[in-house]
């Protein structure tokens, strides 16, 4: 008897986007966790997350240098109980990584555009200042020529996902001059049918796990990082702190593996500047990412043909190299990295 030959996915399924309803609208207080509980849905991609409400100044105040998704220290989602994470990572780092999905855009305007007041708008004015900020929290690959790569079988009675929203224990972590605040986060399921597998095929059990780790700066010259050895590297997110702030005090960016193997060895404003040419945005102070996987013309995207398949190699290093002469304070110096990899699961 011939096997049965199976419809595409691709061809079969839509996509639906609806406000999680066993968790709708949570308040946010400082320094607590705020856990969502995901609906029983579809084939899982991301989550759109709104906070809005109110932030009270004593004065005119100003946001920090990594913006006013700072107000959140940790986002993690999480799979069966807890026990698999596919996201860990903090606000600002969630907002550099929507700005390489798509290709010119920044939730927050980022030099681009002024975006509309209803989708992102912090004012720092004395008072009660009304804000709102959208971020795209993804669990698939993308919302585009991958959107079949990594997304999660949500409607399984096995597979309880839940979003952890971790606030920053003070005000003045992400404004200046704080008060009070009164902000509620809602969750925006976005998801996929589950057609009959029957006769249609369904996405390879894969999941795109981002997380972020931080690596202490000690002293001027190389701090590395040792990207764990899972799946295929995608993505690194590189953020350099010294003496408490963002700055561009790196000279040098290096992917290595097994010690001597130096895939990349770029100087610090050719990686900023590769960024500008892949995103169409100015890159910011102290960012420094690895694309691996841009190679179509949509951002975030491409044909795996420079990732790297991490169990390959006993090790692999981001590297950076701070400058010599750079102030560096008690405890505040930082090299932040978010990877992307794409891991493959037995069936």
């Amino acid at each position: 008897m011939a096997e049965q030959q199976l419809a595409p996915f691709r061809l079969n399924t839509r996509q639906r986007i609806q406000q999680n309803q066993t968790d709708q609208s949570k308040a946010l207080t400082l320094g607590q966790t705020t856990n969502f509980n995901i609906d029983k849905v579809g084939f899982l991609s991301g989550f759109i997350l709104k906070i809005s409400g109110t932030v009270t100044l004593s004065a005119g105040g100003a946001l920090v240098d990594r913006g006013a998704m700072a107000v959140l220290d940790k986002i993690k989602v999480t799979l069966l109980n807890g026990n698999i994470t596919v996201v860990d990572i903090s606000g600002p780092h969630l907002d550099l990584l929507n700005r390489q999905l798509w290709r010119g855009f920044a939730p927050s305007g980022n030099g681009v555009y002024t975006p509309s007041s209803a989708v992102w708008s912090t004012p720092v004015a004395m008072g009660a200042n009304t804000w709102v900020m959208h971020l795209f929290i993804p669990i698939g690959a993308n919302f585009h020529t991958a959107f079949d790569t990594g997304p999660i079988n949500a409607q399984s009675s096995q597979n309880t996902i839940t979003v952890s929203l971790q606030t920053t224990g003070a005000g003045a972590n992400f404004v200046s001059n704080y008060s009070s605040h009164s902000l509620t986060a809602e969750i925006h399921n976005v998801y996929y049918d589950v057609p009959p597998p029957n006769m249609i095929k369904w996405p390879l059990n894969q999941l795109v796990r981002t997380i972020q780790a931080q690596e202490t700066i000690n002293a001027v010259g190389d701090t590395k990082h040792e990207v764990e050895r899972q799946g295929r590297l995608l993505q690194l997110i590189g953020e350099v702190r010294t003496n408490g702030s963002r700055t561009n005090s790196a000279t040098l960016l290096t992917l290595r593996t097994n010690n001597n193997n130096y895939i990349y060895q770029v100087s610090a404003s050719v990686l900023q500047s590769l960024y500008e040419g892949n995103y169409s945005q100015p890159c910011g102070t102290g960012i420094y990412t690895l694309d691996l996987w841009h190679a179509f013309e949509n951002p975030s995207a491409g044909d795996l043909r420079d990732v790297l398949k991490l169990e390959n190699y006993t090790k692999t290093e981001y590297i950076v190299n701070i400058a010599s002469g750079t102030t560096l304070g008690s405890g505040n110096n930082f090299f932040d990295v978010t990877r992307r990899a794409l891991v493959n699961l037995a069936r």
